[in-house]
């Protein structure tokens, strides 16, 4: 059976095999389900007003696969990498960067490679404040959301890491060890094994939420938010409706 194009909503593509994932209830949600609705999130919530740059970012999961397993410290272009990241996410402008994290992100490359690997996402939000670009100062935070507590912390920390590397690719210390301080935040838990994109994904749609200050804002704040958001018992299942309903409607208008 052909495997149709359905979507292609700036180039986030989603097929009839990703649509039938989120109309299953009981169905892992992959990356292209996530890149959609991370690429939904970012023209609902982060788009440019009054001329502006938009403050906030949300990161395809590919992208965050490519930072972790092709750019390489030991690669001679390594700082042409990072470099080419963080220009085109414009790292001076954002105050709030959505990092989908998937516990792939801890393996070693022969074992990425290797097909039907990944069974868990989790959210890292990255903050950023009081950048002074030119003196290599900043002022970030990581806060990690996981709906199944521990189990995507190593990956965090990497990832974490990495884009640390990505934020100073303009001094010195890229290529040498950067530490990055990631603060597990008290999170809502999944009660099964196939909900933890949805947990990432409304995580997301909540943390970007105009209610919360892009400055000064606190990690009891966030969880709080989420702890409101997540209340409910099906606040998952809803929204892998509301995803699929979403798709239906932007091809009603000719997407």
């Amino acid at each position: 059976m052909t495997n149709k194009l359905v979507l292609n909503y700036h180039g986030a593509v989603i097929y009839a095999s990703d649509l039938s994932i989120l109309e299953c209830s009981t169905a892992w949600l992959n990356d292209a389900c996530i890149h959609y609705q991370m690429t939904r999130l970012q023209h609902t919530f982060g788009r440019s007003e009054g001329g502006r740059q938009p403050d906030l970012l949300f990161l395809d999961p590919s992208v965050v696969s490519y930072l972790i397993h092709q750019c390489d410290e030991n690669d001679d272009d390594f700082l042409e990498q990072v470099s080419s990241l963080y220009q085109a996410w414009d790292v001076p402008t954002k105050s709030k960067i959505f990092v989908p994290i998937n516990d792939q992100f801890n393996k070693s490359r022969v074992e990425f490679s290797r097909p039907g690997g990944g069974s868990h996402w989790s959210l890292l939000l990255w903050t950023i404040n009081n950048c002074s670009e030119d003196l290599g100062r900043w002022d970030s935070n990581f806060y990690h959301f996981d709906s199944s507590k521990g189990y995507n912390a190593s990956a965090a920390i990497r990832v974490s890491e990495k884009l640390m590397k990505v934020l100073h690719c303009n001094v010195s210390i890229a290529k040498t060890e950067i530490s990055a301080n990631v603060i597990e935040c008290k999170t809502p838990q999944q009660n099964n094994g196939y909900d933890c994109g949805l947990f990432l994904l409304g995580f997301s749609q909540v943390l970007s939420s105009n209610d919360l200050p892009s400055d000064k804002i606190s990690k009891q704040q966030f969880e709080h938010a989420l702890y409101q958001y997540a209340s409910g018992t099906h606040f998952a299942s809803e929204l892998r409706k509301t995803i699929a309903s979403d798709i239906c409607k932007l091809l009603s208008k000719g997407y």
